[in-house]
């Protein structure tokens, strides 16, 4: 994901965050998370939104894939509009994928049981991820263009989210 397009989603997002304060007014806290596929720069929204909104920095960037083998998440971001404060969760997830093979690692020069236990971490978070979304208030799921879509998770993704009437925006990269 490139800096200008973060940067214009970052405040499409800010704007969409208003929309479900007034929407979500009687509840306490939203939980917002970002789903995709490895690499397709879930991590690097995060950052972003988390420093917009919150002066932080959320999690490590690399084009390793599986980076983020566990659910990470920053608690009680503020958002403050005319109608008030809405506080919310942001949540970056593993990126999903059905295929996790210890050799992919080795392009990057991770080897032997290092490899192995990376992908079994990855897997790990895979399963962590779907098992958590029916926690979710809102879901941001990022499609990267350059891959063939029928190679990840996403359209199982956004069909689980429709059942479950989870609201959410596709972010095409």
């Amino acid at each position: 994901m490139d800096e200008s397009s973060s940067k214009k989603f970052s405040k499409d997002f800010s704007l969409r965050l208003k929309f479900f304060f007034r929407n979500f007014i009687l509840r306490k806290k939203l939980k917002i998370a970002i789903y995709g596929s490895p690499n397709a720069g879930k991590t690097t929204l995060a950052n972003l939104i988390s420093k917009d909104l919150a002066n932080r920095t959320f999690g490590k960037v690399s084009k390793i894939p599986h980076e983020t083998r566990k659910i990470q998440e920053l608690k009680s971001i503020c958002l403050k509009s005319k109608y008030g404060r809405m506080y919310f969760d942001l949540i970056d997830t593993p990126g999903l994928a059905s295929d996790v093979d210890y050799k992919i690692f080795r392009k990057y020069g991770i080897r032997g049981t290092k490899a192995k236990i990376r992908s079994y971490e990855a897997i790990e978070g895979i399963i962590e991820s779907i098992t958590e979304l029916k926690k979710m208030n809102a879901v941001i799921v990022i499609i990267d263009s350059t891959k063939n879509p029928s190679k990840d998770l996403n359209v199982p993704l956004i069909t689980n989210l429709e059942v479950q009437k989870i609201p959410f925006n596709q972010m095409l990269i």
